[in-house]
């Protein structure tokens, strides 16, 4: 019924696909049923083998319906045809059965698997079907999670060399390197500057946080003389502690750590 519906529905080589499949269906269902059903009934036995091995061309046309066309799903085929198989080998029995008793019990089996094949294979296509909706949602978001990681690293870095420019002057201004500057631009100044800096901070939070994302992130581990890093520290904290009335000094060593 799947086959056929299908069939209906689909034009070109998907078409042309279900019918080497339907055509290896039904020359499966003819042999076997002249050679199992009306020479067996008629009691010639001799030929009950060609039957089973009629077979042989429904495996070869699905062979070569699914190796030239991705026509379904693997499972939804291998499911058909256990189906059919099952169907036709219960079929078969119901109508050879003796006694009568046996006839009517093969038939009322047949009825309940053709039931059940079919919810079988509703559920195997329906699992497949949402699988790829899964699948096909689930690289959505890869593309989407890695346009958003591009974009941030784009705009941090855009960002980080006009605030890291800022700070500089600012600091420059308020160390006093272009001269006096009136007591009542000090305070405003100093604002900018600890509010520049947050922003460079964040800026430098958002790289790190990209750069993890994107698998770029890389320690470098490499000897340092810890006054070079302290006197940095010093210096971008000289601005804050003089806001807060402190007067902030480092004296290195004179032997380097």
């Amino acid at each position: 019924i799947n086959l056929i519906r299908k069939y209906l529905q689909s034009k070109g080589t998907i078409r042309i696909q279900i019918e080497y499949v339907l055509a290896g269906a039904l020359i499966t269902a003819f042999v076997g049923t002249l050679t199992n059903l009306m020479l067996f009934s008629g009691g010639i036995f001799q030929y009950n083998w060609v039957g089973p091995s009629s077979a042989i061309s429904l495996v070869i046309l699905f062979a070569y319906a699914i190796t030239k066309h991705h026509l379904f799903g693997i499972r939804v085929i291998l499911t058909e045809i256990l189906v059919i198989a099952t169907g036709i080998t219960l079929l078969v029995w119901a109508v050879t059965a003796e006694p009568f008793l046996l006839k009517i019990l093969g038939g009322v089996l047949f009825v309940f698997f053709l039931i059940f094949g079919w919810q079988l294979v509703k559920s195997v296509i329906k699992e497949i079907e949402l699988r790829a909706k899964l699948e096909e949602a689930y690289a959505e978001l890869e593309r989407i999670d890695k346009a958003k990681t591009e974009f941030l690293s784009i705009a941090s870095h855009q960002l980080r060399t006009p605030l890291s420019i800022i700070k500089g002057y600012i600091s420059m201004i308020l160390e006093k390197t272009y001269g006096e500057i009136p007591e009542k631009i000090k305070q405003p100044l100093g604002n900018v500057y600890v509010s520049n800096d947050r922003l460079v901070k964040l800026v430098n939070d958002l790289l790190d946080i990209t750069r993890l994302e994107m698998g770029r992130i890389e320690l470098s581990l490499e000897k340092a003389h810890l006054e070079e890093i302290i006197s940095s520290v010093v210096e971008e904290m000289k601005v804050t502690a003089e806001k807060k009335g402190l007067y902030l000094k480092y004296e290195a060593l004179k032997e380097p750590l």
